[in-house]
């Protein structure tokens, strides 16, 4: 891990982001969060990949430049991403659209809590919130106790999911779900593996 992570963890609540740095990814309304959080108590690590967008990438800095309890990564090696996705207590994704995010799934993986919009199908054990909704993410972090979630993270469930679509399939019914949804279940199952 980067020393400075590791200095900034300090006992606090570590919460990890990620992504390109776009406006997207809309860091802001986690931005607007951390104002209202005891800094004392939450440290965030803002890990930035690939593609920015020039001007969204300015402000986002200088805004993030004014909290000592926030660091910015750039551009890590995947095995940086999955020590600090193991490392942290809680992973936040604020994206207003997004794919089947593999950052919220690692995140699942080492038994992590979830913040995750509900711009898109999310694999269960995420806590979801509306995109660009800073109220109801804050209100996410005041109910956040520290407890990781219990039980397999929806991997149980993502298997009988693809089951019921197969007996469906099967009986001639049309499925009850998009195929996006059903492509989503068959990576769950396979990325647990």
């Amino acid at each position: 891990l980067p020393s400075s992570v590791l200095t900034l963890h300090g006992g606090r609540t570590l919460v990890l982001t990620s992504g390109s740095l776009t406006p997207l990814y809309d860091y802001d309304m986690l931005i607007d969060c951390m104002a209202q959080l005891d800094p004392d108590q939450y440290a965030f690590v803002f890990a930035f990949y690939g593609t920015a967008d020039p001007a969204y990438a300015y402000r986002i800095l200088i805004r993030l430049d004014a909290y000592a309890n926030a660091v910015v990564l750039r551009d890590q090696p995947p095995e940086v991403f999955t020590s600090l996705a193991a490392v942290c207590d809680l992973y936040v994704r604020t994206a207003i659209i997004d794919g089947d995010s593999n950052a919220v799934r690692e995140a699942l993986h080492f038994g992590k809590t979830v913040f995750a919009t509900d711009s898109v199908t999310r694999p269960e054990g995420c806590r979801l919130f509306p995109p660009s909704d800073s109220a109801a993410l804050l209100r996410l972090f005041h109910a956040f106790d520290g407890t990781p979630p219990s039980g397999d993270n929806g991997q149980d469930s993502n298997a009988a999911h693809i089951l019921q679509l197969y007996a469906e399939l099967a009986h001639g019914r049309p499925p009850h779900c998009s195929t996006a949804r059903f492509v989503q279940a068959i990576r769950r199952v396979w990325s647990a593996d």
